[in-house]
């Protein structure tokens, strides 16, 4: 009785200490993430002189025979990244008066663009435009869904049922194929539909119909 009272007594201590250690560690971790060296590196403070954005895309915009090499850079021509600006930089734009070094509508812009272009990594991009790498990727993340939000009613609207119509009509003047975008999609839901819930012939028609 006494050796295992013993031993239940060393196991539970071997498991506080344990338990203590796992803590301490966790503690420590925790306390070392959030310890930073610099609020802004001291070579990201000379961005307004040094970062592509200040050194080259701007050259490229204000002058015409930098035009193909702005093309490159962004996919895109001077003109229409100004038309693009002019859409989504209000909802770019960020408060300066607590940070100083906050970027630009346009240089967000051109940022995001430059890797989209080029598919550079995201180490890449903060050494070119002297920011963090965790700010490229939130940047990036931001623009992303503010071009998205911005474009996709004006370039990529759902079609409506008018749509749909002059799709197929479309389609069958230059294949010959009748009713081609209807039966593209009724014929991959009715063969799932027919294999898995056995469905009997009135209701597969009535299926059909309502597409």
């Amino acid at each position: 009785m006494n050796q295992r009272r013993r031993i239940i007594l060393t196991f539970g201590l071997l498991l506080l200490l344990s338990s203590g250690c796992v803590a301490h560690l966790l503690l420590q971790n925790s306390q070392r993430r959030k310890r930073r060296r610099y609020a802004v590196r001291p070579m990201n403070r000379k961005r307004n002189e040094n970062c592509h954005f200040f050194s080259l895309t701007k050259d490229m915009l204000n002058l015409e025979h930098n035009y193909e090499q702005f093309f490159k850079f962004t996919r895109c021509s001077p003109s229409q990244f100004n038309e693009l600006l002019q859409l989504v930089g209000h909802k770019l734009q960020k408060d300066t008066r607590r940070n100083p070094y906050i970027l630009s509508p346009s240089h967000r812009l051109i940022l995001t663009l430059h890797y989209l272009a080029e598919g550079c990594t995201m180490q890449e991009i903060a050494r070119n435009f002297r920011i963090g790498k965790t700010t490229s990727y939130v940047i990036i993340k931001e623009t992303y869904k503010i071009l998205w939000d911005v474009l996709q009613p004006r370039v990529l609207k759902h079609p409506s049922i008018d749509d749909w119509k002059n799709i197929a009509h479309e389609f069958y003047h230059r294949w010959n194929m009748p009713n081609c975008l209807e039966l593209l999609m009724v014929n991959t839901s009715t063969l799932w539909l027919q294999n898995t819930l056995e469905l009997n012939s009135s209701t597969i028609r009535s299926l059909s119909a309502s597409y």
